[in-house]
């Protein structure tokens, strides 16, 4: 919601309205892009990043437990008991 109300409170200083308003459009464009960029990272993109870690831990886990059944039907590995 702070994001929202930053980013639209520099519209008007990045349409360049008012004196020397070509002195501070550069400005507030780029603290736009940045507020946009770091808002979609945050929200987006990271989420994602730790979902895609888990689930790989989760597929080497089952990977293990595969490998070790397989293991284990080798003669020559069995467990005596």
């Amino acid at each position: 919601m702070t994001t929202t109300s930053t980013i639209l409170g520099f519209v008007p200083m990045s349409l360049g309205l008012g004196e020397s308003g070509d002195l501070w459009s550069p400005l507030a464009i780029t603290v736009m892009g940045g507020l946009i960029s770091s808002t979609l990272l945050t929200l987006i993109v990271i989420p994602m990043i730790f979902l895609v870690i888990s689930d790989l831990k989760d597929l080497t886990a089952q990977i293990t437990l595969l490998a070790d059944s397989l293991i284990q039907r080798i003669p020559a590995f069995r467990k005596s008991s």
